[in-house]
C-alpha cells in the first residue's frame, strides 16, 4: 500500500511554510481524515460563512495514536490546535500505527489544509500531507497506487490550481466575512468596513462610488447584496435597495465577466441570479424570477467554474416556466 520507514526522520517542512504559501507548490494532500462530517463547528471556526470560492486554510495536522481506543487499536486521532477533527481512514491507520510504535512515536505533527465552505458545496473537510513534517516524525512514502485512488486523491478545483490562489490563510481567521476570490487580484474590496451591517452597507456603496476595476466591484456588489438582503426585514427599504443593486450589477456583468474569465479560467459561482429568482418567486412575480434565471444561464454560458449552480438555475427555469403556464 505504502513504504514505511520506522526511524524518525527529521522535519521537512519550515516553520514559515504558511507564511510563505510555500504549500502552493506542493502536489494536492490526501484525503485521509474520517469524520470531519461530526465536527464541522470545529472546522468552521477557522473559515467564515460560506463564500462564493469557499476556503482553503493551511494549518498543522497533529496525528495522535490512541492504541486503547476501544474501537480500533490502530487508530490515529488527528487534532488542530488541540480540537479534534477526525480520524486517520482506518485502513491507513492500520498501516501506520505499527510502524509509530515500533519507533515509539505517539504524536507528530505534518502539514494540513482546511478546505471547502463555498456556497455550492458548503461542508468543510480536512486534508493532509502525510510525507510534509513539520517535527521529526515517520518517513511515510506514499506509493502511486494510494495517491491516485478515487478514494483519497484530491482534485483541486480549477481556480484552486492557481499558484496564487489563497482564499484564507490567516486573515480569514480576523475577518469572517470576507468573499475570498478578490484574494488572487489584490482585493481592495476587502478593506470595506464591515463590522456590522449598516458599517458594511454605507462601506460598500462609498466604494462603488470611486472604485472601477470590473472585478473589485463585482466582489463589492456580492457584498453589499448578501447584506441587504439579510437587512431586508429590519430595514427599511433594504429590499428596494437589494434589488435596484443586483439590477445595476447585472447592466455591469458585460465588462465583468470577461475580467472573471481572465482571473479565473472559467465564471465562478454568480449568487445575484439565484437569489433575485428566489426574492421574485417569493414576491409571487414569476415572470421577474424567469428572467434572472435567464440572465444568470445566460452569463455563465458553457463556461461556468461548477455545474451546480447551471443546474439551479435551470431547474428554477424550468419550474417557473411550468408555473407561469399554468397561471
Amino acid at each position: 500500500m505504502f513504504h514505511k520507514r520506522h526511524k524518525l526522520a527529521e522535519a521537512n517542512v519550515p516553520q514559515s511554510w504558511v507564511q510563505t504559501g510555500a504549500w502552493h507548490a506542493w502536489e494536492p494532500p490526501l484525503n485521509v481524515v474520517r469524520g470531519e462530517s461530526h465536527r464541522q463547528d470545529v472546522l468552521a471556526r477557522y473559515c467564515g460563512p460560506p463564500t462564493v470560492l469557499g476556503y482553503l486554510v493551511p494549518v498543522e495536522g497533529v496525528l495522535c495514536r490512541e492504541p486503547n481506543n476501544p474501537v480500533d487499536p490502530y487508530a490515529i486521532r488527528v487534532e488542530v490546535e488541540g480540537e479534534h477533527v477526525g480520524y486517520v481512514a482506518e485502513e491507513i491507520a492500520a498501516q501506520l500505527s505499527p510502524a509509530l510504535d515500533k519507533a515509539g512515536c505517539q504524536r507528530f505533527i505534518v502539514a494540513g489544509v482546511i478546505r471547502g465552505g463555498a456556497i455550492d458545496a458548503p461542508s468543510i473537510g480536512f486534508h493532509l500531507w502525510l510525507g510534509r513534517r513539520i517535527v521529526p516524525g515517520p518517513s511515510i512514502i506514499l506509493n502511486e497506487t494510494i495517491r491516485s485512488s478515487p478514494e483519497y486523491a484530491v482534485k483541486w478545483r480549477g481556480v484552486e490550481r492557481h499558484q496564487n490562489f489563497v482564499p484564507s490563510d490567516e486573515a480569514q481567521r480576523d475577518v469572517p466575512g470576507i468573499h475570498t476570490g478578490a484574494s488572487m487580484h489584490g482585493g481592495r474590496w476587502t478593506g470595506i468596513d464591515q463590522r456590522d451591517r449598516l458599517a458594511t452597507i454605507k462601506s460598500a456603496r462609498e466604494f462603488l462610488r470611486c472604485e472601477t476595476d470590473p472585478l473589485e466591484r463585482h466582489f463589492a456588489y456580492n457584498l453589499l447584496e448578501e447584506t441587504l438582503y439579510k437587512c431586508r426585514d429590519v430595514i427599511s427599504g433594504a429590499f428596494d435597495d437589494f434589488r435596484l443593486t443586483c439590477e445595476q450589477h447585472h447592466r455591469e456583468m458585460s465588462t465583468i465577466r470577461p475580467s472573471l474569465v481572465g482571473l479565473f479560467g472559467r465564471i465562478p459561482l454568480l449568487p445575484t441570479y439565484r437569489q433575485m429568482a428566489i426574492a421574485c418567486s417569493k414576491s409571487g412575480d414569476y415572470d421577474a424570477a424567469a428572467q434572472w434565471c435567464t440572465w444568470g444561464l445566460e452569463i455563465y454560458g458553457d463556461e461556468a467554474l461548477e455545474i451546480a449552480p447551471v443546474e439551479d438555475l435551470e431547474t428554477r427555469l424550468n419550474r417557473l416556466t411550468r408555473k407561469i403556464s399554468s397561471l
